[in-house]
């Protein structure tokens, strides 16, 4: 994950290091963090 003041210097930055993505705010990328953890952290919790 990368932070970026905008869309647009989110999406130059990755044609410039030629990485596909999408931008997302700050509270849909935590959330999607969120998921993608949750199931590392319950398996850790047992």
């Amino acid at each position: 994950m990368n932070l970026f003041e905008d869309r647009s210097s989110a999406d130059r930055w990755g044609e410039d290091h030629g990485v596909a993505g999408r931008a997302v705010s700050l509270e849909e990328g935590t959330d999607l963090g969120v998921m993608e953890w949750r199931p590392l952290m319950d398996d850790e919790e047992g």
